[in-house]
């Protein structure tokens, strides 16, 4: 799947579900790229309400952890690489590499992808 492809077929359960959490979309599917290699592995299709159950579920996990409250603050002030920034601050990975990945995969695929479906 083409990062093209991934944005369209995920944005929509990730928008959903930030406007119900705050957490938001951008970063969501950062890290859904990095976790999952872009969806690439056999049998990646998921139905719509699956989607925004799995991502919603995501979002709530970490609505509830009481060690990603100030993750959860910088998802409250919009800014998608604060949040992720800010939920590696709180433990969400012991890579040592996962913030400067998921912040390339931000930087360089989602926010363009996004930025050229809004002008669309």
């Amino acid at each position: 799947m083409s990062p093209e492809e991934f944005v369209t077929y995920l944005y929509p359960a990730a928008r959903q579900v930030e406007q119900e959490t705050g957490i938001p979309a951008a970063a969501i599917l950062a890290q859904v790229a990095l976790e999952t290699t872009w969806l690439s592995k056999p049998g990646a299709a998921i139905p719509p309400a699956q989607r925004w159950m799995s991502l919603r579920q995501y979002a709530n996990d970490i609505r509830n952890e009481p060690r990603y409250r100030q993750a959860v603050a910088a998802a409250a002030r919009g800014d998608p690489i604060l949040y992720l920034a800010e939920l590696l601050a709180a433990g969400y990975s012991d890579d040592p590499t996962y913030f400067f990945q998921v912040e390339c995969i931000l930087r360089r695929h989602i926010l363009p992808l996004l930025s050229q479906q809004a002008q669309a």
